[in-house]
């Protein structure tokens, strides 16, 4: 199996845990689960540990300018891309996902903090945050199929 051999995938492994462990709660806090108080504190502190748990691998990795390497040739679009309309698909998926994640955990650090209040009187950043949940799963099954599709090796017999 080779899960978790490139420093890509280890970075991306990262973010996924954290991703899916806040995508898994938000949904359980949206559903109204028994334990909500216990549920909304892990789904605070994986949401603010989503943000800097990636960044802090990447920096300490014992090869991190390839890693960095990695990133930039996995996540910046070129001319190529264009070719390839679903890993052009895939990126801009995946770059839209990053986006979500990090405009919801920032907007929850707002709303925790009373920030969003202070600087958005005007914006409901509570409902914002949570109507992400109904994107964010959307988001990922697409960057997953368009992923699978443009590397997808077909075997010859």
């Amino acid at each position: 199996m080779k899960l978790f051999k490139s420093l890509f995938s280890q970075f991306h492994a990262s973010i996924v845990v954290f991703a899916a462990m806040n995508i898994l709660l938000g949904i359980a806090l949206s559903l109204s689960t028994p334990y909500f108080s216990k549920v909304a504190l892990i789904h605070l502190i994986a949401g603010v540990l989503i943000i800097p748990v990636p960044l802090l691998l990447l920096l300490f990795m014992k090869k991190r300018k390839l890693a960095w390497q990695a990133f930039a040739a996995r996540m910046v679009i070129s001319k190529k891309d264009s070719k390839n309309y679903l890993l052009l698909t895939a990126k801009i998926t995946a770059w839209l996902f990053l986006l979500s994640l990090v405009f919801s955990a920032f907007a929850g650090i707002f709303i925790k903090t009373g920030l969003a209040a202070e600087f958005f009187p005007d914006a409901n950043l509570l409902l914002l945050h949570t109507k992400v949940i109904y994107v964010v799963p959307f988001l990922l099954i697409v960057h997953i199929l368009t992923m699978g599709a443009a590397y997808h090796k077909k075997v010859s017999n």
